[in-house]
C-alpha cells in the first residue's frame, strides 16, 4: 500500500508498505480522509519516531475487516468511523494514518453518518460535522480537549447542565487553535465554568462568541496580560492551546493571585520554566497525553517511556460514547478547513504548512 513514513527524520511517501496486521479488537479501514497534527512533524523534528514506521494520528475510513473481539452490534464491514491512530510510531510502526489502510481500536473509535460525503471543496467553514472533511479534524483534538477537562480538572460529562461545574471563570490561551476551538464548546455545553474567556485573534471573535466565549482578548495587544489581570477573574483553571514557552508564561501570570492554580498546556513546559520572579508554589503547570488513550506503555524513542495509564483509557470510551451521538446530532462544530488536492503525496507539504504556522484558525485535511 501507499504510505507516508519516517525515512532521516523526513515525511516520505512510499508504495511498497505492507498492510497493517490486524488485532483483536481493532478495525481494518481503507482510509478516506486524514488530518494534520502539529505532534506529525514534532517527531520528527524531535527524533522520537522509528524510522519506517507510518506516520497519522486522524483518519476516516470504511470498515473492511473487524479484529477477533470486536463489538458486532457496534459496528461491520462497511461502516465509516474516524478515530485517532494512537499505536504509529510507538508500539506499531506499519500503523499510521497517513496510509491507504489502517488498523483503529474500535474501543476509541466514533461511529460516523454514511450519509457524510467529501464535499470536495478546497476551504470549508466551521459548521456543525456533517462531512468526511469535517471529521476527520476532530479525533486527536477533541479527545486532547475533553480529557483535558474530564481528566485533568474533573469535569463530569453531562450535557448543558443548569448550573455550572465550577462557579469560577476559565481562560482558553490559543481559542483560534482546533483544541482551543473545541475546549470552547465543551466548556459551554457541560457547563464546566461560569465565565468562558478566551485570548486569540480579534477575526476569531464572532464565531467564538456564537459557540460560547463571552470575551476575547487579542493576543496581539502588547497588554494583553494586564487587561485581563486588571479584571480581577480569579482563574484557577487555565488552558493554553498554542503551548509555546511564551505563550504558556503568560498563561500562568493570568492565574489567580489569591487562590492556588492549575495551567493545562500541550507541550513539554513545566514550572520550571517559568522565571523566578513569576513561579509560585500554588501554580501548577499540567499537561495531557492522548497517546495514553493505549492503555499501555509506550516508547518515545529509545530513551523515554509513558507508562500505561488505564483510568485515562477508560475516560476516552467514556467520552467517545457520550459525544459521538451529539456530533451526529450537530451539536459539536468543527473548525475551518483547508483540504489538499493530491492525496497522501500532499501530506509532506501539509505538515511543512503546520510547521510554518499557516493553519491559524484552520485545520489541514488531505482526501483521498
Amino acid at each position: 500500500m501507499k504510505a507516508v513514513t519516517i525515512q532521516a527524520n523526513k515525511p516520505v511517501v512510499k508504495n511498497d508498505q505492507p498492510l497493517p496486521t490486524l488485532k483483536p479488537g481493532f478495525l481494518l479501514c481503507k482510509i478516506k480522509a486524514v488530518a494534520g497534527n502539529p505532534i506529525d512533524y514534532k517527531l520528527l523534528e524531535l527524533n522520537i519516531g522509528t524510522e519506517g514506521a507510518v506516520l497519522g494520528c486522524d483518519a476516516f475510513g470504511e470498515i473492511v475487516e473487524l479484529g477477533e473481539g470486536v463489538d458486532k452490534s457496534r459496528f461491520n464491514v462497511g461502516d465509516y468511523v474516524y478515530a485517532f491512530v494512537y499505536d504509529s510510531v510507538f508500539t506499531n510502526p506499519q500503523n499510521g494514518a497517513f496510509a491507504e489502510y489502517a488498523i483503529i481500536d474500535s474501543k476509541v473509535a466514533f461511529k460516523a453518518s454514511k450519509s457524510w460525503k467529501l464535499s470536495g471543496k478546497e476551504d470549508i467553514s466551521a459548521d456543525p460535522v456533517n462531512s468526511i472533511e469535517g471529521a476527520v479534524s476532530l479525533p486527536l483534538c477533541f479527545i486532547t480537549a475533553t480529557l483535558s477537562l474530564t481528566y485533568n480538572y474533573g469535569i463530569k460529562l453531562e450535557w448543558q447542565p443548569e448550573k455550572p461545574q465550577n462557579n469560577f471563570p476559565v481562560l482558553i490561551w490559543g481559542a483560534g487553535s482546533t483544541v482551543g476551538f473545541l475546549l470552547v464548546q465543551l466548556c459551554k455545553q457541560l457547563h464546566a465554568y461560569s465565565e468562558i474567556i478566551v485570548v486569540a485573534s480579534k477575526k476569531h471573535e464572532k464565531v467564538l462568541k456564537s459557540l460560547g466565549a463571552d470575551t476575547l482578548y487579542d493576543y496581539h495587544d502588547e497588554d494583553v496580560v494586564e487587561q485581563i489581570n486588571s479584571k480581577n477573574y480569579g482563574f484557577q483553571h487555565l488552558f493554553d492551546a498554542c503551548s509555546t514557552l511564551a505563550t504558556t508564561r503568560q498563561v500562568y501570570n493570568c492565574a489567580s493571585p489569591t487562590k492556588s492554580a492549575v495551567v493545562t498546556q500541550y507541550n513539554m513546559v513545566t514550572v520550571k520554566d517559568i522565571e523566578d520572579k513569576y513561579r509560585r508554589d500554588d501554580v501548577n503547570i499540567i499537561g495531557t497525553a492522548a497517546f495514553s488513550i493505549s492503555g499501555e506503555d509506550l516508547k518515545f524513542g529509545p530513551n523515554i517511556t509513558m507508562p500505561a495509564d488505564l483510568k485515562y483509557r477508560q475516560q476516552c470510551i467514556e467520552l467517545v460514547k457520550f459525544f459521538e451521538p451529539k456530533i451526529l446530532n450537530g451539536d459539536i462544530q468543527h473548525p475551518g478547513i483547508h483540504t489538499y488536492k493530491k492525496g497522501l503525496e500532499d501530506v509532506p507539504l501539509m505538515l511543512s504548512d503546520i510547521e510554518n504556522q499557516k493553519n491559524s484558525g484552520q485545520k489541514f485535511v488531505v482526501p483521498f
